[in-house]
């Protein structure tokens, strides 16, 4: 994460955002006020926003996201429109805005965005990406663990070494847990499901293994 100067435009902050266009960056644009390790308060930068963005995001689950949580500060120090918060929520940057939520008026960021500027959804909010991270490393963990140094052989093989259906099954079974652990879900609605168990293909090269669907 990075952010803004207090000093710099909110034309040059947008702009700023923009030009990262990056899914694995948040920009904070916002300014704010808020006590510094003396108990005196002091005028931070977009900087800080996109720190509190990233601790709130490390505080829990990859899926959760930092939108519309409370913000532990004293007050904002620039009052946007909601033409002006929207603007800056295309251009890909944290802006902090006041709501009505539980009774209260709470500060909060209100979208978690990455600076992504492209047509991909899933890489404009902080939490799908980092879901997708997680999802990434903890597949090559597990595949790094039961098959590293082994050689896929055939169902009909004698000798010992993991088949495709020892893979597939072992894949089957951590997106399983993924969909348990709120990464994947589906929609009885739409009439989608979580993931798709019949719509994928292992492709083995090597020691490598590819999903395709």
């Amino acid at each position: 994460g990075c952010g803004a100067n207090t000093s710099d435009t909110l034309a040059v902050r947008k702009a700023n955002a923009q030009l990262l266009a990056s899914e694995f960056v948040v920009y904070g644009l916002s300014k704010f006020n808020n006590y510094d390790l003396n108990g005196v308060s002091k005028l931070y930068g977009g900087a800080m926003l996109a720190v509190l963005h990233n601790a709130i995001k490390a505080s829990g689950s990859p899926h959760r996201t930092p939108t519309w949580k409370a913000l532990n500060i004293l007050s904002q120090a620039e009052v946007l429109t909601n033409t002006e918060r929207a603007g800056v929520i295309q251009a890909g940057a944290l802006v902090i805005a006041e709501v009505k939520k539980n009774n209260a008026t709470p500060l909060v960021i209100e979208r978690a965005v990455t600076t992504y500027q492209y047509s991909n959804i899933v890489y404009n909010e902080s939490n799908s990406v980092a879901t997708g991270l997680t999802m990434v490393k903890e597949l090559r963990e597990m595949f790094n663990a039961n098959f590293i140094g082994e050689v896929p052989v055939d169902a009909s093989a004698r000798v010992q070494g993991p088949t495709e259906a020892d893979i597939k099954s072992l894949f089957e079974l951590k997106m399983d847990e993924f969909v348990s652990r709120g990464f994947l879900r589906g929609s009885a609605l739409l009439g989608t499901v979580a993931w798709d168990r019949t719509g994928y293909t292992i492709v083995i090269n090597g020691d490598s293994f590819y999903f395709t669907n």
